[in-house]
């Protein structure tokens, strides 16, 4: 695998996968972009297609954070996404896989809730990327990015960055912060490695929903939210 290889990194459980995560499988195409597919649950319990690989998440880490701290708040914070650790956890563990992941070339987060419009190439991805260290998008009118598609170089860089997002769900700092969620501690550590090559996808865009004005919506579409549940599941 070459230094500029991409490789994709989702994850969802068997709900989400008839969900949203069927749609995403189904319309995901590419002849040198394989896809790794995270879950908590069977993988014997999902179908076989030729790129994709599924592999194991422990559950332990999301029973923690639910038990130790999110169980614990006020229902009104309880039921806010902005404080979900628990679910958030699955992601930044899927993306620390090395076990399982390719160690070289660059390593893309796409939130499993999206339909791809086009084959996906290595080409396409490095256009998006731009060769940046980090390619993300960020939303300068809101207080966090948005964090359902992420590029990450696998250098020195890339890879204790994404040692330290993960961190903070293990460690259980997460609980010192404002927020527990993936967007909000990416933010945090994107702070700490304040001297980088980043790309920033959506740096002229202006709103909440960036991604659909973004080169993104050229490949694929985002059913992000509650748009997920009203998307039909053919």
């Amino acid at each position: 695998m070459n230094s500029n290889s991409f490789h994709v990194v989702t994850s969802f459980n068997f709900e989400g996968y008839k969900l949203y995560g069927k749609n995403f499988i189904e319309s995901f195409s590419s002849k040198d972009v394989p896809l790794f597919i995270g879950t908590e649950d069977d993988i014997n319990l999902f179908p076989k297609k030729s790129g994709v690989t599924f592999f194991n998440l422990k559950k332990d880490l999301s029973s923690k954070l639910w038990e130790g701290m999110v169980s614990k708040l006020p229902s009104g914070l309880r039921d806010s996404y902005q404080f979900h650790a628990h679910k958030f956890c699955y992601k930044v563990q899927a993306l620390n896989k090395n076990d399982i992941l390719p160690k070289e070339g660059y390593r893309v987060w796409i939130d499993g809730d999206v339909v791809f419009k086009k084959i996906i190439t290595s080409k396409d991805l490095l256009k998006i990327s731009n060769s940046a260290d980090l390619s993300y998008l960020g939303r300068k009118d809101m207080w966090h990015s948005e964090c359902g598609f992420i590029i990450f170089k696998l250098n020195d860089f890339g890879k204790h960055f994404l040692h330290r997002w993960y961190w903070y769900f293990f460690s259980g700092r997460i609980g010192l912060l404002t927020e527990w969620h993936d967007s909000y501690v990416f933010d945090i550590v994107r702070r700490e490695f304040n001297s980088y090559n980043a790309n920033n996808i959506s740096e002229a865009i202006s709103g909440i929903n960036v991604w659909e004005k973004s080169i993104l919506n050229e490949y694929m579409t985002h059913l992000k939210g509650n748009i997920k549940f009203k998307f039909k599941n053919d």
